[in-house]
């Protein structure tokens, strides 16, 4: 046996395990794909999504658009006198909740005039104003079938035996009736809420993960830096699983193999001096957490995802025999990909609030203090005064290089943020233009400065070059910040 979850190396967020994780996970390219007979007949309304259609198999792939607006697709085609048509949802990301398929037949003439329509989510199958629960449903091929003036509607997990769930006879003397099927699958969820979030930083010398500039989204419960962070997208839960303590090896990987059966991805803790092409390797104990999100029992290996002796987040394999050799009694986190019902909405009132702490300096933790202690540290444009004007601030940009892409990944989201905002129409045209030459040139310095850092760490001679180019990445997000606020006030108040 084998399976392989879903997962993208290449997500947006790579500074951090608490944050590459759970967004490799999330940010996802497939929407679903679809079986649907004979799909070369069908032909389809305008989309910005990608379509790739897969004759041979019959396979309809719906893909993710940079900054797409549709939120539903539709294939219709021509109905025979003796016709039919079967429909199954192969793969879904259920970013929205209430994802549905519909598949109608109504009159060429009169496309208000249907004739029959149904439609089935994840929860139920729904016919005029009958609801039917049915095990497997969604998963299920569904079959429409018209003979003559008599139309049937079946289910089947098999494509053998197969459930009528409803017959209706329909007026057909002029042969006017079209098929159509469509599929809704809502707003692009992650995208609004990854620009409501990663605005504020927070800057911390003394914390216990050694992770001391980070993102500010929630506060920490114990060592979890990601704790709540995704609860619209995932839910999670600490395992303290002891099993290996006693060699109970068998039950360990039943353990894994259930979980990853069940939807589960499992952050657990390995010592990489015995992974190849980890920087530890054969160096030096090094406990870091990595994701195993797929497993083949025949060549008795699972799919991880880790960081490599470069430091890139990179997809790769683990034997069973090396796991036991190499795990570290930690608790395991399994992340299982589970959106919340209740759909997710972008707030641009709460993106400005964030920017103005994120300039103003304040402490962010402090909107979550009815519900976790608040977190002491350094917040929003002060942590540059930290990082430039102290000992451990300096010492962190030249010595650990995640301080420096961090900043660098900030304001790439940032850039991200703004072309979002200039999509959604949140900005005057106007201003589009300035804000974005400013942002740009806010990348490029932050880009400059990483690149500076991985440069002194060979010729150790441009610490006073670093310190002029952390300056000015300081001065342009301010003012960048400071005029995007203000470009978005004015907009929001006309609107």
């Amino acid at each position: 046996m084998k399976r392989v979850l879903p997962i993208n190396a290449n997500s947006r967020l790579k500074s951090y395990v608490h944050h590459s994780y759970p967004h490799s996970i999330v940010d996802r390219e497939l929407i679903a794909t679809l079986f649907v007979k004979e799909i070369g007949e069908w032909s389809d309304s305008e989309t910005d999504v990608i379509i790739e259609r897969d004759c041979e198999s019959n396979l309809l792939h719906i893909k993710e658009s940079a900054g797409r607006k549709d939120t539903s697709y539709r294939l219709e085609r021509n109905c025979k006198k003796n016709d039919e048509i079967l429909v199954k949802i192969k793969k879904i990301n259920l970013m929205d909740a209430l994802s549905y398929v519909m598949v109608y037949l109504e009159r060429d003439d009169d496309s208000s005039n249907q004739c029959l329509a149904f439609h089935w989510n994840q929860y139920d199958i729904t016919i005029g104003e009958e609801h039917y629960v049915i095990d497997g449903h969604f998963e299920s091929y569904y079959r429409v079938k018209k003979e003559g003036e008599l139309i049937r509607v079946s289910i089947s997990s098999d494509l053998v035996s197969w459930v009528e769930l409803c017959t209706k006879r329909v007026e057909d003397k002029a042969n006017l009736l079209k098929f159509g099927i469509q599929f809704f699958f809502g707003d692009n969820q992650y995208e609004q809420w990854l620009n409501m979030n990663y605005i504020q930083l927070f800057y911390n010398k003394s914390d216990v993960n050694t992770v001391y500039l980070d993102y500010f989204v929630f506060p920490q419960k114990n060592n979890d830096a990601s704790f709540q962070q995704m609860c619209q997208f995932l839910d999670t839960e600490y395992v303290e699983f002891q099993g290996w303590m006693n060699s109970d090896y068998e039950r360990l990987h039943s353990f894994i193999i259930s979980s990853i059966e069940n939807g589960f991805y499992l952050n657990i803790c390995l010592n990489e001096y015995w992974i190849p092409r980890r920087h530890s390797y054969n160096k030096s104990r090094y406990d870091h957490y990595n994701l195993i999100y797929g497993y083949d029992e025949d060549k008795r290996e699972y799919k991880i995802l880790g960081y490599d002796w470069k430091g890139k987040v990179t997809l790769g394999i683990i034997e069973f025999d090396l796991l036991e050799k190499c795990i570290v009694s930690r608790p395991i986190v399994r992340y299982v990909y589970r959106v919340n019902k209740y759909v997710f909405k972008f707030q641009i009132g709460y993106v400005i609030e964030m920017l103005e702490e994120f300039v103003g300096g304040k402490d962010s933790s402090k909107r979550y203090g009815g519900l976790l202690t608040a977190t002491e540290g350094t917040y929003g444009i002060r942590i540059f005064s930290e990082l430039l004007n102290t000992v451990e601030g300096k010492n962190l940009v030249l010595e650990d290089k995640r301080i420096s892409f961090l900043l660098y990944e900030h304001c790439k989201l940032m850039l991200g943020r703004l072309n979002y905002l200039i999509e959604k129409r949140y900005l005057g045209v106007e201003k589009c233009s300035d804000l974005t030459n400013q942002c740009n040139k806010m990348v490029k310095t932050a880009e400059r400065l990483k690149n500076q850092v991985i440069k002194n760490k060979i010729c150790d001679n441009l610490e006073g070059i670093i310190w002029k180019t952390l300056l000015d990445l300081k001065n342009q997000e301010y003012e960048f910040c400071e005029n995007l606020i203000t470009s978005l006030k004015n907009n929001y108040t006309k609107n």
